[in-house]
């Protein structure tokens, strides 16, 4: 009787289809690791001063820089109301990092190390508070999610093998990619730039400042992005656990904003109107898995890989002079994300 009895089972999903839906239930703990590493390498660089080539200041290559970001927060849910936490307490573990621009490397700092927030949610309205102390930029409270960023990754109805979604316009990526929360958790990197913005942030922003600058962030936050998530036929074992697999496939490409620092744009008279400037150019190729495991009732793990290229060529004008870069960089992003019960 049993077998017959998972004939039918099996059947009824396949005719209804396979709900992908994170369960989450009153006093629970899920622990999130996320990694990301994100590494550019200069390929041709030209510097031109009135139309002549500056000697000993172009290249066919080098210029590296790579970040590198490591997240671990741990999810006390403490009340449910309608499939989703309104209440619970958010500890990060473990917030740390690296950047490395030429020889120089430095850690990320993260103020909200060791920090445990109180998360409530209120008709969907997210607020957040620190459980004790104070942070010295009010924002890093703001933007916090009570679901899994994951979710959003996840069909909005239930799927049979070969169906496709796209998540909102790329927005829902770059979420899933924790790409806002890294604004809340780390500052910008502290380079030495040898008297040309030096002491300052990269991105032109003091100590507490959110200015997002010219970066890889940058980048994926201003690409005009085409997403798709397939439900694959076949399945996927991680951890002892088979799981359910998406297959994610993004590609993006844009014009990257003149976010110059202020004291560059005033030393070069930059100004918004300036007919001679120009942006930087960039495309996105990624590709990626989603696992979802249907004991646990949510995703367990997801990776995604991928290629960055970008095209600079920019103007700038002081007095009767002006100075023009050309830049080329091309780079790999890569991301996993396990999610695990506390």
């Amino acid at each position: 009787m049993k077998p017959f009895l998972s004939i039918i089972g099996f059947a009824a999903v396949v005719l209804a289809g396979e709900s992908l839906r994170t369960e989450y239930s009153d006093d629970t703990t899920l622990r999130v690791s996320r990694e990301t590493s994100v590494s550019m390498s200069t390929t041709q660089m030209s510097f031109e001063r009135d139309g002549e080539p500056i000697e000993g200041f172009g290249r066919e290559g080098g210029g590296e820089t790579e970040t590198t970001k490591r997240v671990v927060y741990e999810d006390r849910i403490q009340e449910v109301k309608n499939g989703a936490p309104v209440r619970l307490k958010r500890t990060f573990e473990s917030v740390e990092g690296e950047a490395i621009l030429g020889d120089q490397d430095v850690s990320l700092e993260a103020p909200l190390t060791g920090k445990t927030l109180l998360l409530t949610s209120d008709e969907g309205t997210v607020e957040a508070e620190l459980e004790e102390g104070s942070l010295e930029d009010d924002e890093m409270l703001l933007g916090h999610r009570m679901t899994l960023s994951l979710d959003l990754l996840l069909p909005p109805d239930p799927v049979t093998h070969g169906d496709t979604w796209e998540p909102e316009n790329g927005k829902d990526l770059l979420i899933a990619l924790g790409i806002d929360l890294d604004e809340k958790l780390f500052l910008p990197p502290q380079f030495d730039f040898g008297g040309w913005g030096r002491g300052r942030r990269e991105g032109g922003g003091g100590r507490g400042s959110r200015r997002m600058g010219g970066g890889t962030q940058a980048i994926f936050q201003q690409a005009d992005w085409d997403v798709s998530a397939t439900f694959m036929e076949q399945t996927d074992e991680f951890e002892g656990e088979e799981c359910l697999v998406v297959k994610i496939e993004a590609e993006a490409s844009g014009e990257l904003e003149d976010r110059s620092p202020e004291w560059s744009r005033r030393e070069f008279s930059v100004t918004e109107s300036t007919p001679s400037l120009r942006g930087t150019e960039f495309e996105i190729e990624m590709t990626g898995r989603l696992l979802f495991s249907r004991d646990a009732g949510r995703p367990v793990h997801f990776e995604i890989k991928g290629e960055l290229s970008t095209e600079t060529d920019r103007e700038f004008s002081r007095g009767d002079s002006s100075m023009r870069i050309q830049r080329s960089q091309e780079g790999t992003f890569e991301q996993t994300v396990t999610v695990s019960q506390g």
